[in-house]
C-alpha cells in the first residue's frame, strides 16, 4: 500500500512569502466587501424598482423591494470603512441633529482618526431656524457647548464602540418664557427689546420701559408716590445699596456679545421693613 502524504505538515518556510495580514487590515477588508455587498444588492432592487415589477399578493417584489431599501438606508452616525478612501467615514444624512425642530447636523468631518468623535452642540439663541448654529463632529469636548455628546469610538482595530447611531431630536423643554427675556432677531443679534418686562411692586404688577444692549442692566422701581413706575437701567454692580429710599433697583443680568453671561433673575429675596423709610 502506498505510502499517503503528510497533509499536516509544516509548509516549509521557502515557501511562506505571504503577505501577513494585521487584524485592522482583516476588519477592513470585510467591511468593504460588506459595502460592496449591499451596494450591488441597492442596484438590484432599484432596477427592480424602475422596471416596474409586477404587482402580486402583500405588494409583490415592489413592496419587498421597498422593504429592503428602507433597511439599506443610510443610517445617522453609522461608520463603516470606505475601501476606496481607504479611510473610516461617518453617515450624516439631512436632519440627522434637530434642536426645537431646527436641523442642525453637523458637516462631514471626512475621515475619522483613531479615538473618541463627540457631536459639540450649541442651542439657538432663540427658537428662529435662522439663528441656529450647526453642530459640530470632533475629537475634542468642548466645554463651550450646551452638549457634548460622544459618537463613537475607533482604534487599530475598527469601531471599538458605537455610542450613538440614530437621529438625534432635542428639544430645550416645555417653551416658557420668563420676565425680561431677551428679545432676538432672525441673525440671532439682540433686539434691544426684552418679552415679559413685568415687576411687582407691593400688590402691583408694573409694566417695565426701555431697552437692553451689552453691558449690566437691571430694573429701576420708582414708588415715590401712589401710582409707581418701572423702568429698565443700567448698572455698574449687582449689589445695589439702593440708598433713595423713594426708588428700588433690582439687578437682572450681565450681557456680553448679545449672551447673557451673569443672570440674576432667580435672586432669593427677603421681604424686610427699611427704618430709613419713613
Amino acid at each position: 500500500m502506498a505510502e499517503q502524504p503528510n497533509t499536516s505538515a509544516a509548509v516549509p518556510v521557502a515557501t511562506q512569502d505571504a503577505q501577513t495580514i494585521t487584524a485592522g487590515q482583516l476588519n477592513a477588508a470585510l467591511a468593504a466587501a460588506e459595502a460592496r455587498v449591499l451596494s450591488q444588492v441597492t442596484g438590484l432592487i432599484q432596477d427592480a424598482l424602475s422596471g416596474g415589477a409586477s404587482e402580486g399578493a402583500g405588494g409583490g417584489l415592489g413592496a419587498a423591494a421597498g422593504d429592503l431599501a428602507t433597511a439599506l438606508a443610510d443610517t445617522p452616525f453609522a461608520v463603516r470603512y470606505d475601501f476606496d478612501r481607504e479611510e473610516f467615514v461617518m453617515s450624516l444624512p439631512e436632519k440627522s441633529v434637530t434642536v426645537d425642530g431646527v436641523d442642525v447636523t453637523p458637516e462631514d468631518p471626512g475621515g475619522l482618526d483613531e479615538g473618541v468623535w463627540y457631536l459639540n452642540i450649541k442651542f439657538p439663541k432663540s427658537r428662529n431656524a435662522q439663528d441656529a448654529e450647526p453642530a459640530e463632529l470632533s475629537q475634542d469636548e468642548d466645554s463651550e457647548c450646551d452638549l457634548s455628546i460622544p459618537i463613537v469610538e475607533i482604534d487599530e482595530m475598527g469601531v471599538k464602540m458605537q455610542y450613538v447611531q440614530g437621529a438625534l431630536h432635542l428639544a430645550r423643554g416645555g417653551g416658557m418664557v420668563g420676565c425680561f427675556q431677551p428679545e432676538y432677531g432672525d441673525d440671532g443679534s439682540l433686539t434691544g427689546d426684552v418679552i415679559n418686562p413685568y415687576v411687582m411692586a407691593g400688590r402691583r404688577v408694573l409694566e417695565a420701559t426701555g431697552t437692553i444692549g451689552e453691558g449690566m442692566w437691571g430694573v429701576e422701581v420708582d414708588h415715590s408716590s401712589d401710582g409707581p413706575s418701572a423702568k429698565i437701567v443700567s448698572i455698574d454692580d449687582p449689589v445695589q445699596e439702593n440708598a433713595d429710599t423713594k426708588k428700588t433697583v433690582i439687578p437682572l443680568y450681565e450681557i456680553e456679545d448679545d449672551q447673557i453671561v451673569a443672570d440674576y433673575r432667580g435672586m432669593p429675596v427677603v421681604p424686610l421693613y427699611d427704618p430709613k423709610r419713613s
